[in-house]
Parts: structure tokens; C-alpha cells; sequence
């Protein structure tokens, strides 16, 4: 009897109800997927954020560094500079091979 009932509101309501409720998934779907990409910005904000807090920190405390061992720095920056020279050089110089 039950399933007899089930039948005929499944005909009465027709294709239009498998519409609706298909419809109603997407809906649902959306609405998932808007939230999850919702979430993910807002971690990823964070993330940036808390970036931005470490190099502020970091930054401060090489100044710091340096105020307190010029001499220090000073090396610290020439060998950085030599550092980056060098492999600039190295890849000029393959770049200029390959061509």
C-alpha cells in the first residue's frame, strides 16, 4: 500500500520533482563550494598575514643585529653580495652558451 502511495505522488508530482531535486543538490553543491573556497581565502589571508608578521620580525631583528655589530653586518652584506654576483655570473654565462 505504502509503495502504491509512493507511485502515484511520484506521477503526480511528474519529472518536474526529479528537476527540483536535482536542482536543489546543485544549489547545495554551490553552496558548499562557495563556503570551502570561502574558508580557504580566509586561511590563506592568514597565512599572509602571519608572513608579513615573521618578515617584519625578521627584518627588525637584523637591524637590531646590526646596530649592535657593524662590522658584523657589514661582512655579512659584502658576502651576501658576492654570493649573488657569482651566481649571476654563472648564469649569464649559460644563458650566453645556450644562445
Amino acid at each position: 500500500m505504502a509503495n502504491l502511495i509512493t507511485e502515484n505522488q511520484s506521477k503526480l508530482n511528474g519529472p518536474s520533482s526529479a528537476g527540483n531535486d536535482f536542482k536543489s543538490k546543485i544549489q547545495y553543491a554551490e553552496k558548499q563550494l562557495e563556503k570551502g573556497v570561502h574558508d580557504t581565502g580566509e586561511r590563506m589571508g592568514q597565512m599572509a598575514s602571519n608572513i608579513v608578521d615573521q618578515s617584519t620580525e625578521y627584518v627588525k631583528s637584523g637591524r637590531d643585529f646590526v646596530k649592535e655589530n657593524p662590522g658584523k653586518g657589514i661582512a655579512a652584506a659584502a658576502a651576501a653580495g658576492v654570493v649573488v654576483g657569482s651566481l649571476l655570473t654563472l648564469f649569464l654565462r649559460r644563458r650566453n652558451q645556450d644562445h
